[in-house]
């Protein structure tokens, strides 16, 4: 167990299910889980301007390290972030910021509306509502959505619908999905709104869901205007 996983991640009150993988560092599970499937599709794209929402905020880790390589990766690039939190109330008390990650934790013990850098390259929007609220999200702008929800077998509540009608309406043709569930549930789900589906293995990891969308592939009442 990596300690200090431990200490700055969060375990559900009622199944005991720990936000993060334990095993590795909070860096190393946001690098290999969420960023690094997606991160020569985002080095590469044509917009300056890059949109990503993630589903299961927490304390924010996963953007923390998204702005942390990115500035080294593509300096050039802007960020337009969209998180979903309903409840932030649960990640009290904060602890001090991690040292690793001081400098890109500006939303610490805060983690309730807008916050963005003083030299504009990046503005975040913390929605203390759950992603089934469809008027809190962007329209066909998203680039990257990272899905860090707890388990769909233990919290089905989290996965109901209309996630994936909401996360598949706001994503550009080509965007990029991460998640560390693989379900079947979530695999169907994303297929059936168009998102081309694969789990990532390797070696000493948990497997890591990765999508693609592709919005001409939607079926029937799911399809997503383009």
């Amino acid at each position: 167990m990596d300690a200090e996983s431990a200490r700055y991640s969060f375990r559900h009150p009622r199944t005991g299910e720990w936000a993060h993988n334990l095993a590795h560092s909070l860096q190393e599970e946001s690098w290999a889980t969420y960023l690094q499937p997606a991160w020569e599709y985002l080095r590469t794209h044509e917009s300056s301007s890059l949109g990503v929402a993630e589903v299961g905020f927490g304390r924010g880790f996963n953007i923390a390290e998204l702005l942390r390589r990115g500035s080294l990766d593509m300096p050039t690039k802007t960020w337009q972030i969209h998180a979903f939190e309903p409840h932030p109330e649960r990640l009290q008390p904060w602890s001090e910021k991690p040292l690793n990650l001081e400098n890109w934790l500006p939303w610490w013990g805060s983690s309730v509306g807008q916050h963005q850098a003083e030299d504009g390259r990046w503005k975040l929007h913390i929605h203390t509502a759950a992603a089934q609220q469809s008027n809190l999200w962007p329209q066909r702008s998203l680039h990257l959505i990272l899905l860090d929800l707890f388990s769909p077998g233990r919290h089905a509540e989290q996965w109901q619908d209309p996630l994936f009608e909401n996360l598949s309406a706001a994503a550009a043709p080509g965007a990029q999905l991460t998640s560390y569930s693989c379900a079947r549930l979530v695999r169907e789900k994303l297929q059936l709104y168009g998102w081309q589906t694969q789990v990532l293995r390797a070696q000493g990891r948990r497997d890591t869901l990765h999508a693609v969308f592709h919005p001409e592939r939607s079926i029937g009442h799911a399809r997503i205007p383009t």
